[in-house]
């Protein structure tokens, strides 16, 4: 009799589907940026200590308290140009820049058009300056967007953008203050809905304190009842070793060892040292024979080595783990465009760009493709778009002063040349600086 009772499983808050899905997402993340901050900021505690800022409508604290959350989540704030909107009588405000109307909303995120260093844009509601826990979860969720946008990890246009950016926020540290801002009206009229909700939320929560083997006395204190309780029963869940998680100890570390080995040999690509960098991929492979990812790391190493066929081969193994791979797509069409294939060049940079329009280094090919075809204008109109994706897209400087060489513009030839040796770019052994 008392068997049957002793035998009951425990149960998570979330459908089977949906922590499949946050389970997985939640090691891309260690795979992507470590655990090296978890003894740092765990869990951010909303507290005068950690954000002495007491009046944010004072400019001065707003930019110190702007500060603080960029640090948190590891992101560059020059990046972000941030706006703000009076919602005291309207309601409703405007993209300024496109003059499109959002109604009963605190936030909101876009891309900025023009091309400058401020390319993303973040607006706020004035009232959230009064609300810090509010502001704090707010803004912390829009830098994720920031940050899993700008280096390529996502399309703005992806349907899981939304929840991905809730999850890293959690991850980085900012669990508690999304937890106990979880509110689907903050006044009346607005809505500052969270994207994931409070057992989502609750089992982000209990994910971090298995992944640290930490006590749930790290957040339980801080949180709202509701959030509270089924952290409690996520955390007693996914603590049980017959739980069907894949948040291990064992496997947390593998992701970790992970993001270590790849940010070696990203260390060794950027110093041209191929054959460590191959070495440190090469045990990924060891790790996870049939890595997508690492397979197209190889090729890229093998491209710029200028041994393209060993690259091709390599972006084809990526090709076929994920057919989708845009990154993959377009790094085999630069190969093809250097062995003079151009039609399966540009076939292949279509298909990447018809996969991901905000990939940067696609546009980036587009254009040495038509420069190499002698189109200098249509080049340096690819160039253009690429820059206005990403600024820091490689070579991107040197190929917009070659375009504008080539169309006689000598003022900003010299500009582009200069940026891209100042970045360092013609180190470079296939680049060669023309005089001008």
């Amino acid at each position: 009799m008392f068997s049957l009772f002793g035998n009951k499983k425990n149960t998570a808050t979330v459908s089977d589907e949906i922590r499949a899905w946050l389970e997985e997402n939640f090691l891309w993340l260690i795979e992507t940026f470590g655990t090296a901050h978890f003894s740092e900021s765990l869990f951010i505690i909303p507290s005068e200590s950690n954000f002495p800022f007491l009046d944010l409508t004072d400019n001065r604290q707003f930019d110190g308290f702007f500060l603080k959350l960029c640090q948190y989540a590891q992101l560059d704030g020059s990046s972000v140009w941030l706006k703000f909107f009076d919602d005291s009588d309207s309601m409703q405000f405007y993209f300024w820049t496109s003059g499109v109307e959002q109604k009963h909303t605190l936030s909101t995120f876009y891309r900025n058009p023009g091309i400058g260093e401020k390319q993303y844009v973040i607006e706020l509601s004035t009232s959230l300056l009064k609300a810090p826990t509010e502001l704090t979860s707010t803004l912390a969720r829009q830098l994720m967007y920031v940050k899993l946008i700008k280096d390529g990890h996502i399309n703005s246009a992806n349907p899981e953008l939304a929840p991905l950016a809730d999850l890293a926020a959690i991850f980085m540290g900012f669990g508690l203050v999304i937890a106990n801002a979880a509110k689907p009206i903050t006044k009346i009229g607005y809505h500052n809905s969270p994207n994931l909700n409070s057992d989502e939320t609750a089992y982000a929560l209990a994910m971090l304190l298995k992944a640290t083997d930490m006590h749930d006395h790290a957040a339980i204190p801080f949180l709202n009842t509701e959030v509270k309780d089924s952290l409690k029963q996520n955390l007693k869940y996914i603590q049980n070793s017959n739980a069907d998680t894949l948040i291990t100890q064992k496997k947390v570390s593998e992701c970790n060892l992970i993001f270590n080995l790849s940010a070696q040999v990203e260390d060794f690509r950027k110093r041209f040292k191929f054959h460590e960098a191959l070495e440190k991929a090469d045990e990924i492979l060891k790790i996870r024979p049939a890595d997508g990812g690492t397979f197209n790391v190889i090729g890229y190493l093998f491209l710029q080595q200028k041994k393209y066929k060993e690259s091709i081969d390599f972006f084809n193994r990526a090709i076929e783990v994920y057919h989708n791979y845009d990154a993959a797509i377009n790094n085999r069409g630069y190969a093809w465009l250097q062995l003079g294939f151009f039609d399966e060049a540009y076939s292949d940079f279509e298909s990447a760009r018809e996969i991901n329009p905000e990939n940067a280094f696609v546009w980036r090919n587009l254009g040495v493709y038509h420069l190499m075809r002698q189109n200098y204008q249509e080049a340096l109109s690819f160039f253009k778009e690429a820059e206005g994706l990403n600024q820091q897209t490689e070579l991107i400087h040197f190929f917009m002063a070659l375009a504008y060489h080539k169309i006689g513009d000598s003022e900003n030839a010299h500009h582009y040349f200069t940026r891209s040796k100042t970045q360092n770019e013609f180190n470079d052994s296939v680049l060669e600086y023309p005089l001008i």
